[in-house]
């Protein structure tokens, strides 16, 4: 009878978390979470910059392709800055808000609705409201959206 040898080899993830430098997904995930609350400062003071730029957009009166780009550049910067979980529901509608101006001609573009993203935007980035307050406004926005 022969005998049966098994041979076990490490991946190459588990090799890597081993070798010098190498660290575990938890702590990776844990030493992210600390940066990212490390930096809500510097972002809140971010998001009210770009809010501010959203609501100069707001108050002119001439609403072009450049003029909507440069609304669709406010909400992906308020995107890379937002805490994905302190600002679900102004994640949501920055997204909604990029994908109205990318999938929207230019001429078919309304600047009605371009102040109600602002508008909403404005409520959900309000730190002061509660999160049930969120969740009521951006499902109520959503309603309006037609799927």
């Amino acid at each position: 009878m022969t005998v049966v040898r098994t041979i076990h080899k490490a991946s190459s993830l588990v090799l890597a978390m081993r070798a010098a430098g190498g660290i575990h997904a938890r702590t990776a995930l844990d030493q992210a979470e600390q940066t990212v609350r490390a930096a809500r400062a510097e972002n809140l003071h971010g998001q009210a910059e770009l809010f501010a730029q959203m609501r100069n957009w707001k108050a002119t009166s001439l609403h072009n392709d450049a003029t909507w780009l440069d609304l669709y550049e406010c909400s992906s910067g308020l995107i890379s800055i937002c805490d994905p979980d302190e600002d679900v529901h102004l994640l949501r509608c920055a997204r909604l808000l990029c994908e109205y101006v990318a999938r929207t001609a230019e001429g078919e573009r309304r600047k009605v609705i371009g102040d109600l993203f602002i508008s909403t935007l404005s409520v959900l980035g309000d730190q002061a409201n509660k999160a049930e307050v969120r969740t009521e406004v951006l499902g109520a926005f959503e309603a309006l959206i037609p799927q």
